[in-house]
């Protein structure tokens, strides 16, 4: 049967059919561009995507590395790696939270940084300036972030910063916040007070109470973590059902036929796939954001201070969509298959699943 592994939803929607209808209902609330596929391979989506990120199961009951140890840990095995493969690092940069985390880990890590480039802009600079005047400028060989993607071609390891969002929560959180405050968001879960936020972006009853029901079935039944309030629900969600979008995503608008399974673990790596990331987000719910929406990624803005020491950037900074500035102007498939071909001209019909956790 054909599979997809990202996809622009938008062009699956399917009002005739009352499964896809209450699948479709949730992208009210998310993006189009999110492909949802369960990591637990528990829930059945009305299309058959392919899932090639399994859930972490493993290494929980010893686990006992914080966020800084895991970070450094990274920066060292990549620059060891990049030296086995004789190939540099190029770091994707965007000054925001999640790519100062990589730059910082490096630092942290002591290591020789004259092999590793820094894909950057003048909007990296300004989100970020005194990182950049204090600790790239004269520090970092830098190329523009604008040919980054072009650089994922066999000569460059490429790193990003992907993953973070989805080891401290979701971007959701803010409207969660916007909506009923921080009360909201660490009240208990309960269906209560999950279903009037999740109506109140758009979804409908009737869609909105199957989607809770099944992702609160799927939690009981995987039971890999602690998932008690308003606001683990919500990181559940972009932690175990957007991880596969969030890899695909840069790979999606590259559209080079050399890519494969093998290129992709040769050349592209994300900072935070690291499988100790993602038991360290598992096992700390209460790392992951404190007082209001500035609070968010707490733990992450706290590795930054230590180095820096920038307490305007620990106290105000936000986070911010950077990757649109490298996608712009890009030409984008309607998809990619599990053979990571480019799919355009999509037929839904050769992917829908009628068997499906939405009958």
């Amino acid at each position: 049967m054909n599979q997809l592994l990202l996809v622009q939803n938008n062009l699956l929607e399917d009002s005739s059919k009352q499964d896809v209808a209450l699948w479709y209902d949730i992208y009210k609330m998310v993006y189009f561009n999110i492909t949802l596929v369960d990591r637990c391979q528990e829930v059945v989506m009305p299309y058959n995507f392919k899932s090639n990120f399994p859930m972490v199961t493993t290494g929980l009951d010893a686990f006992s590395k914080t966020y800084k140890d895991v970070c450094i840990e990274r920066a060292l095995s990549l620059v060891e790696y990049s030296k086995q493969i004789g190939k540099p690092i190029l770091i994707m940069y965007s000054g925001g939270i999640d790519s100062t985390v990589v730059m910082v880990s490096f630092l942290m890590a002591g290591v020789d940084t004259t092999n590793i480039r820094v894909a950057l802009n003048t909007t990296s600079i300004t989100e970020n300036p005194n990182f950049y005047y204090n600790h790239i400028r004269g520090k970092f060989k830098t190329v523009p972030s604008e040919h980054a993607l072009d650089m994922l071609n066999g000569d460059y390891i490429v790193v990003g910063g992907e993953f973070n969002d989805q080891l401290f929560g979701s971007d959701i959180y803010r409207s969660i916040i916007n909506y009923g405050g921080m009360e909201l968001l660490l009240s208990p879960l309960i269906e209560a007070k999950v279903i009037p936020f999740m109506v109140h972006t758009g979804m409908s009853e009737s869609g909105a109470r199957r989607w809770f029901s099944i992702l609160s079935e799927q939690i009981k039944k995987t039971n890999l973590c602690e998932v008690a309030l308003v606001k683990d629900f919500f990181w559940w969600y972009n932690f175990c059902f957007k991880w596969q979008t969030v890899y695909y995503r840069i790979i999606l608008r590259s559209n080079d036929p050399k890519f494969n399974a093998e290129f992709t673990k040769t050349y592209y790596r994300q900072f935070f796939e690291a499988g100790d990331f993602q038991r360290w987000s598992m096992l700390n719910p209460d790392k992951k954001i404190r007082t209001g929406w500035a609070g968010y990624k707490s733990t992450a803005k706290d590795l930054i201070y230590e180095y820096t020491k920038d307490l305007d950037y620990f106290n105000n900074k936000t986070k911010v969509g950077s990757l649109s500035g490298v996608f712009r102007q890009r030409d984008v498939p309607n998809g990619i298959d599990s053979n990571l071909a480019p799919v355009f001209g999509l037929d839904k019909s050769l992917y829908y699943r009628p068997n499906n956790s939405f009958c």
